[in-house]
């Protein structure tokens, strides 16, 4: 069994966090983000569970793009053989949004996760003091020039955050005991 590169607790936490800001803000630019050579290299190479996930989110993709053929197929057809195929419409229509939200779920728990190394890396709210093995994989992971990207995307205002803020987000608040 492998050892974890984020603490469990702090990958809930980030989960939380993204989703939230996605639900308020929608999903935004955070493909062209994770696309990005760099969180490529790192999720591939970070697990079987990421790149799971990534897996996941193109197979979604690819399945929502069969569903658009079918969309078209059925439109087109239903002009020649019956006006009754457009209800196949209502069936693509259906499909295409749960593959468009388990393609964006699989989006959110990749962000989340760098989100997460980030977090451990710059020491935000004493997680990467409090995990110092999980922040030398989590450096190590990175690299050496380890930008801010996530963090200055999710919490752009984190020098205005109160003191009060930053320590429930702490690992010794115990809100994110895992």
């Amino acid at each position: 069994m492998t050892e974890r590169a984020v603490p469990l607790a702090l990958h809930q936490m980030t989960r939380k966090l993204v989703h939230l800001h996605h639900a308020q803000h929608g999903v935004g630019d955070m493909v062209l983000r994770l696309s990005e050579n760099e969180n490529l290299i790192v999720l591939m190479t970070s697990g079987a569970e990421r790149f799971t996930a990534m897996n996941e989110g193109a197979k979604a993709f690819t399945a929502r793009k069969a569903v658009w053929l079918v969309a078209v197929v059925l439109f087109a057809t239903s002009f020649f053989i019956s006006y009754w195929l457009l209800l196949g419409l209502v069936a693509c229509a259906v499909l295409d949004r749960f593959l468009a939200r388990r393609q964006s779920e699989s989006y959110m728990y990749q962000t989340s996760y760098l989100l997460a190394l980030e977090m451990l890396v710059h020491d935000f709210a004493g997680w990467g003091a409090a995990f110092p093995s999980e922040r030398a994989r989590a450096s190590k992971m990175l690299g050496s020039n380890s930008v801010q990207c996530w963090l200055d995307f999710y919490l752009p205002r984190r020098s205005e955050m109160s003191t009060d803020a930053i320590a429930a987000a702490s690992p010794s608040s115990g809100l994110w005991s895992a």
